[in-house]
């Protein structure tokens, strides 16, 4: 192969890959991709299928139990505060980690 070639080669594969990025962009919503978008959510892949994760106002937020956060009041893996938590950024919220009860009480929890 000659050099003169690559160059072509690499405007080639620039250009295809422009293609399926606007082409991707100009597809309509999914039904469910609109129900989520208008809730202010984003469609994302759990491990049951579609999910629509949803921002909280108060993402981050300190708390002590999870009556006072929108989601879940996540507590802190470290012992330098174990009696204060901080509110989920988002629903749902997936892996394993530790929440306050509504007492105040941590307890572990794993979320697919």
């Amino acid at each position: 192969m000659r050099l003169f070639h690559f160059p072509y080669l690499v405007w080639l594969l620039g250009l295809s890959l422009t293609a399926c990025a606007s082409e991707q962009a100009s597809r309509p919503l999914t039904a469910s991709q609109q129900v989520c978008q208008d809730k202010g959510g984003v469609l994302t892949q759990g491990m049951r299928g579609d999910v629509c994760a949803r921002p909280h106002g108060d993402a981050n937020q300190p708390c002590t139990q999870n009556d006072q956060c929108e989601g879940l009041c996540i507590a802190p893996v470290s012992e330098t505060q174990p009696d204060r938590g901080r509110c989920a950024p988002h629903s749902p919220y997936f892996g394993c980690f530790a929440v306050f009860e509504s007492e105040g009480q941590s307890i572990g929890l794993c979320v697919d």
